[in-house]
């Protein structure tokens, strides 16, 4: 069973979300209130795959867990094919609010069911990122002129 502080009466909800391009803005499906402010993380890229999980009480205070949850959340296709095939490459997110900055989980890449596994003791925003590689610095393309400077400074 899923533990909560404060007991009683608790409503688990999942509520897909949306990521507006530039991912700078978080909309909550079917929510015409202000979109959170989420930007992306840095040497990351989201995806579309998100989900806001709340947990409140009969009377909607909100509720933290007690214990690890785990929390699995599948990614597409698209997803994928922004991590070029390469499932190792994506990674499962968390929103802090309050510090205004993603967290990275520990998640286990599941490809043959195409989804991240990670255990999190938080609620609130999730998503699904890439990992981008690091840029390789290398010589000018073949063909392109270059012109060594390096003399007039002698």
């Amino acid at each position: 069973p899923i533990c909560f502080r404060g007991g009683g009466a608790v409503t688990v909800s999942l509520r897909s979300v949306s990521i507006a391009r530039p991912a700078t803005r978080v909309r909550l499906a079917g929510d015409d209130g202000p979109a959170m402010v989420a930007p992306n993380p840095e040497g990351m890229l989201l995806t579309d795959t998100a989900l806001l999980l709340e947990a409140t009480t009969a009377q909607g205070q909100a509720l933290a867990p007690t214990r690890e949850l785990q929390l699995s959340i599948a990614y597409t296709d698209d997803d994928l094919a922004l991590a070029g095939n390469d499932p190792t490459r994506l990674r499962l997110l968390h929103y802090d609010a309050a510090g205004g900055a993603w967290a990275t989980l520990d998640a286990l890449s599941l490809p043959g069911v195409q989804s991240l596994l990670a255990g999190t003791l938080h609620t609130g925003l999730f998503a699904v990122a890439v990992d981008l590689p690091a840029p390789v610095l290398g010589a000018p393309a073949e063909g392109a002129v270059s012109y060594d400077l390096a003399p007039l400074f002698r």
